[in-house]
């Protein structure tokens, strides 16, 4: 529930809480060894695959966007009204032009994710 506590940055701390964390080593599928280059690895089928901003974004994106959607319903009683709506504002505006969305969020997404897996070990 902590990571709804400020609700404009309740996708971003539900990225870090996730991919940047110890505790969850199986969600640490997503690498990025540097900022200038043109995109991160994604670990999927038992192999890191490079790929662009835009797929590794779009993909994270729409899975943490579910995620958030089951955490409003399963908990709504437990949340308040004011974050509620703000969470649900965050994913409609997801919704209705998730390029926009994506286009946004980029850099603050990139630069979290960088800072915490750029000393991931990559192997091919």
């Amino acid at each position: 529930m902590q990571i709804l506590k400020f609700s404009h940055l309740s996708l971003s701390n539900l990225i870090k809480f996730l991919h940047i964390n110890d505790n969850y080593p199986q969600y640490k599928n997503i690498c990025i060894k540097n900022l200038r280059g043109k995109g991160g690895y994604l670990y999927e089928d038992n192999m890191w695959n490079f790929c662009n901003f835009s797929k590794l974004l779009l993909c994270l994106f729409k899975n943490k966007i579910c995620d958030l959607e089951k955490i409003l319903n399963n908990n709504s009683d437990k949340i308040k009204d004011y974050i509620i709506n703000n969470i649900q504002k965050l994913i409609e505006n997801y919704d209705e032009d998730s390029d926009t969305f994506i286009k946004n969020n980029k850099n603050n997404i990139i630069n979290l994710l960088y800072n915490g897996t750029k000393n991931y070990k990559i192997t091919k």
